[in-house]
């Protein structure tokens, strides 16, 4: 029945039109028939009608609106919400609102090149410190990359060049090991072992004293050992008729042109290549540069600032001294600052430079360096000789000492003699007490205390009137000669190995007992208060050459006192070179005891202190 209508049809059109007369909001209606309503004009008496509650719309599904009393309801938050809804939440909805690119991550606002979106009120100097701050307070961050330090390439310098050109950037590539912003010089193991590698994964490149490259990283093992790989630079012959020399670590397949090409071999493999080949647990993740990224620059020193990586950054000039082993010149080191600009300081050192170029040098070197860096870093800046710098690049070695405009302490008291009182050479020996009782908290012993040793510096500000310019300045007097002391409470004494030790002020035991401990530094104190006092070497009448057979074959003998040194004074250095070691002070003791004569009333208000507070 073509021509016939449809009854099933007809029916399903008129209840359609109703439910579209029923529908006032046209939920029923598809997106294309439902019909725009003109918008009703409000009177000013009438009140705005409400909204319905609890109705889910949708573009992409529709819902059909629930008329039940239990969905008309208000539903009062649960408490997982109310925890929810905290000011901070608030801010990351608003931030991640303003920003899609933070959706992901909203740590991404600390990385680099990424602005952030919120307003303060800080000056640039506040925000540099508060950047410093946080980078030394989250080295985790730095680890993760989303933070870096301005040793880290790029640079500044490296973002000026960088500039114009376009992301991304990719770091240089370096021909030569000596640059590679993760070389560290020659460096012992040991050194590289307690200083750079603290994690697995992190890894460094050094030089040994025979020229071999190391490839240094902290493995994975049980104790994370630190596992060292040579690095040699040899024919492979892995392909036929190849005459060419390539880099490898010794005894695996894996080769480049450079040390820099064949450390990214390893750092792009996906299957762990370096673990494959020299069979042990061990990836490269991290480099370590010698700031170690100033992630510890709150906790140690940094050794940045000691390693001179441009051997052309210290200059000798000519020769004031001869030693056994080694000369002494005065010259300059320069030091480059991580500025856009090239900006330098130059100062004016005491260079040391070794004769040999042994493991035994590069020890002394290194063990010198680690000793003073730590004193300074913990008990004080003008408390030792400072190391301005070390070139161990290329031979011979050098060390950097700081100049001191006055020398040491026997060509300062022989200058101002007349100046300087039986006080003011007791505050001297005070100060220098309570820097070496400090250095035997940390566990040194210095083994070479004498007068020539200790080091008068007077510095010359520029005055900004004439009566700032007239005011005396007040002299500071470091210790030095750390080239033989240890890191252990005792050491074994070798009269082969330290023959340039000064035999006049040992203790007469470390000729039988063969040892170095505290209380022959307490001994060598004591000679050091005698020759201040007198301005004579301990023992004057006797020879270099014989002092250690006059000290072996009389081990009782001790200088003779003279009058004009105070009786308090004498009994002090009596104690101190006492023949049996045990009834030596500490060092403690000799800086309390030099405190008491040298200001009594200082040490009783102490003493009434202590006192009161008992």
């Amino acid at each position: 029945m073509a021509g016939s209508k449809d009854p099933l049809g007809q029916s399903a059109k008129r209840s359609k039109k109703k439910s579209e007369k029923n529908d006032e909001l046209g939920t029923s209606q598809s997106r294309k028939t439902r019909k725009k309503k003109a918008p009703e004009k409000k009177s000013p008496n009438k009140e705005p009608e409400k909204p319905a509650e609890n109705l889910e719309r949708s573009t992409k599904k529709k819902k059909t609106p629930s008329h039940s009393r239990a969905s008309n309801r208000q539903r009062a938050p649960s408490a997982r919400e109310r925890k929810k809804n905290t000011p901070e939440d608030v801010e990351k909805k608003q931030i991640k609102s303003a920003s899609p690119k933070l959706e992901t991550d909203f740590k991404v606002i600390e990385a680099i090149n990424v602005k952030k979106l919120r307003k303060s009120d800080k000056t640039v100097e506040d925000i540099e410190d508060d950047t410093k701050k946080a980078l030394l307070a989250n080295p985790k961050s730095i680890r993760e990359g989303t933070k870096k330090c301005v040793h880290m390439w790029p640079t500044p310098a490296d973002l000026e060049k960088l500039k114009d050109t376009p992301k991304p950037w990719s770091i240089p590539h370096q021909r030569q090991t000596q640059n590679l912003e993760y070389f560290l010089g020659r460096m012992p193991q040991w050194y590289i072992e307690e200083k750079f590698l603290k994690h697995p994964g992190d890894f460094t490149i050094s030089r040994d004293a025979y020229n071999k490259y190391i490839l240094s990283v902290k493995t994975k093992e049980p104790g994370n050992p630190c596992a060292h790989f040579v690095i040699e630079f040899a024919e492979t012959q892995l392909v036929r008729n190849d005459r060419n020399y390539y880099h490898r670590i010794v005894g695996t397949v894996p080769q480049s042109n450079t040390v820099q090409g064949l450390i990214n071999k390893y750092r792009g493999s996906t299957t762990n290549m370096l673990k494959q080949n020299t069979k042990r647990d061990a990836e490269l993740l991290i480099p370590i540069l010698p700031c170690q990224s100033c992630i510890y620059s709150r906790q140690e020193y940094n050794y940045h600032y000691v390693f001179v990586r441009n051997p052309k950054d210290v200059t000798t000039k000519e020769v004031f001294s001869k030693g056994d082993g080694y000369k002494l010149f005065r010259g300059t080191r320069s030091i480059r600052l991580p500025t856009v600009t090239e900006s330098v300081i130059v100062r004016d050192v005491v260079i040391k430079e070794f004769d040999a170029q042994t493991v035994e040098t590069l020890e002394i070197i290194f063990r010198e360096m680690h000793i003073v860096q730590t004193i300074r870093f913990k008990i004080g800046l003008n408390t030792v000789v400072n190391i301005e710098g070390i070139v161990t690049v290329q031979k011979p070695f050098h060390v950097c000492y700081k100049l001191c405009s006055e020398g040491c302490l026997l060509q300062y008291l022989e200058k101002h003699d007349d100046d300087l009182k039986k006080k003011d050479k007791t505050g001297i020996l005070t100060e220098l007490a309570c820097t070496m009782y400090q250095v035997h908290k940390l566990g040194y012993i210095h083994c070479d205390l004498c007068a020539k040793n200790i080091f008068v510096d007077i510095k010359k500000p520029t005055a900004k009137t004439s009566k700032e310019a007239a005011e005396p300045k007040k002299p500071r007097y470091y210790i030095g000669g750390w080239s033989h002391a240890i890191m252990e409470k005792t050491k074994k004494f070798e009269l082969d190995k330290h023959s340039k030790l000064s035999y006049r002020y040992l203790a007469p035991e470390v000729f039988k007992d063969k040892e170095l401990n505290e209380s022959t530094d307490v001994y060598a104190f004591g000679l050091m208060i005698y020759e201040t006092f007198t301005r004579k070497k301990p023992f004057h009448d006797v020879e270099d050459k014989d002092i250690k057979k006059h000290l072996e074959e009389n081990p009782e003998d001790r200088p003779s006192l003279p009058d004009s040194i105070s009786k308090s004074i004498q009994d002090l250095i009596t104690e101190c070179v006492d023949a049996d070691p045990e009834k030596r002070p500490k060092m403690v003791d000799v800086w309390r005891k030099l405190r008491d004569i040298g200001d009594p009333g200082v040490s009783s208000a102490i003493k009434q202190t202590q006192q009161d507070t008992k």
